[in-house]
This record gives C-alpha cells, sequence and structure tokens, in this order.
C-alpha cells in the first residue's frame, strides 16, 4: 500500500513536470548570417557598424560591433586587429556573423579557419 502511494507520487511528480516544461516556449536569442569576409567592411574599431547581406539579392542589414562582440578564426578568441588583418586577407574565407534581432547589435563574428584546408575530392 505505501509502495503503490510512492509510485503514484512519483509519477504524479513526473507528470506535472512533463506539462510544466510542454508550456515552456522557445525565445530566438541570437540570430546568424553566413556570408565571406570579401563579401563585408568591417570597421576599423571593435566599435561600429557593418552591413550584412544574408542573400546576394537581399537587402544589406545594418548590424553594430559592441565592446562585448567576440572576435574568433575557427574556436580560437583574436584581437580585433588580428581577425581584421585576416578578414581583409587576399583570400576570401566564410564569416559567421551572429547577431541579437531586436538589438541588431553583433555577438561574435567567426571567420572559419585559416589553418584547415578543404578536403581533397577525388
Amino acid at each position: 500500500m505505501m509502495r503503490s502511494r510512492l509510485l503514484l507520487s512519483a509519477l504524479g511528480l513526473a507528470l506535472a513536470l512533463a506539462a510544466i516544461q510542454a508550456r515552456a516556449t522557445l525565445q530566438i536569442v541570437e540570430q546568424a548570417v553566413e556570408t565571406s569576409t570579401l563579401s563585408v567592411s568591417l570597421p576599423d574599431s571593435n566599435v561600429g557598424s557593418m552591413a550584412v547581406k544574408s542573400c546576394p539579392s537581399c537587402k544589406p542589414m545594418l548590424l553594430r560591433l559592441t565592446p562585448r562582440t567576440q572576435f574568433l578564426v575557427g574556436r580560437a578568441p583574436v584581437p580585433y586587429a588580428e581577425f581584421v588583418a585576416l578578414a581583409r586577407g587576399a583570400s576570401d574565407r566564410g564569416l559567421g556573423v551572429f547577431y541579437h534581432g531586436k538589438e541588431r547589435t553583433i555577438t561574435r563574428l567567426i571567420i572559419s579557419d585559416a589553418r584547415r584546408t578543404a578536403p581533397r575530392r577525388r
């Protein structure tokens, strides 16, 4: 008898928790655009604005860099000066632009890792 009460209580608790989780709504915290380093013009300092297009025929969005914006090459954080030097280099690299949609502020800029090479096709 005590055991069945315990099982029923546990089952009731599990169902209540499942109902609470089912009501939770997802919130979009960050949006992203995949582009290339030759398709954008980075500002001279790490606080400024840049225009980003999500497709070649799309209208550009004006997004702001802030002191909290992170600059990465692959997974490694780098200083802004190093990031800009690589982005303005001769070769075109993939660039991920992550931003807060409502605020239009850039949270992260990620250049695909320059040390990696594309796999050879056979």
